[in-house]
């Protein structure tokens, strides 16, 4: 218990160091609309045809190191989970997740309420990523230095009926804001630490302690998003 509580306080005084080390910035978002049929089946046959109106936005935006020492962080998504968004009404979030949707082996985001024929999936973060991955997911930045990055999501445009006051419903008549969380989690270091017991637990209690190797939640500013 008394371990617990030390990694935890080192957590947090890193997670304070880490909010004047890494600028997360959204550069710009476009966005395309799109209609698609969709044919509902029963008993092999076609029993339904709806049309999907959906609005893809790619959203551009970039990490940047704006510390005076060289940083490392893992970041992947959507292997880590790494990302999430909120949209802003004025001073009211309208939608603070994503819903997972997944599809032929691929990973689709909805912003909002998704269309009733898609198959969700919960977001998971999760506790023992590979190895391998993490390795893969290490990024080390200069001072000064950014990575910039795409992120692809959907908004359905067949909203749920206002009046139900469901959660993700979007008020076009207003403008709206997007917010750009990013999660880094520095305890995956121990995943990767390798050696006896003793040898494994000082170079984590190490990587624990270093304030280059960041962990904490870093949030953009709002941008305007466009539902209109």
């Amino acid at each position: 218990m008394k371990h617990f509580f030390s990694i935890t306080f080192i957590i947090l005084m890193s997670n304070v160091f880490a909010q004047n080390t890494l600028e997360v910035k959204i550069e710009h978002i476009t966005f395309s609309d799109t209609t698609s049929v969709i044919n509902f089946q029963h008993d092999s046959k076609i029993a339904k045809t709806d049309s999907l109106n959906e609005r893809k936005f790619t959203v551009t935006y970039h990490l940047k190191n704006i510390s005076d020492a060289t940083v490392r962080f893992y970041f992947n998504d959507p292997e880590l989970n790494n990302l999430t968004f909120s949209v802003h009404q004025e001073d009211k979030i309208v939608a603070a997740f994503l819903t997972k949707e997944k599809e032929h082996n691929t990973v689709k985001y909805y912003l909002g309420a998704p269309p009733a024929e898609a198959n969700i999936e919960d977001t998971v973060i999760p506790t023992n990523p590979d190895e391998t991955l993490l390795r893969n997911s290490l990024f080390t930045l200069s001072p000064g230095q950014h990575w910039e990055f795409t992120q692809i999501f959907y908004w359905n445009k067949n909203q749920p009926n206002r009046k139900m006051n469901h959660q993700g419903y979007v008020d076009q008549g207003f403008p709206h804001f997007l917010t750009l969380i990013v999660n880094l989690r520095k305890y995956y270091a121990h995943l990767t630490v390798e050696g006896d017991f003793e040898k494994a637990k000082a170079e984590f209690d190490k990587i624990m302690k270093d304030d280059t190797f960041l962990g904490g939640t870093f949030s953009s500013e709002k941008a305007e998003i466009n539902f209109d």
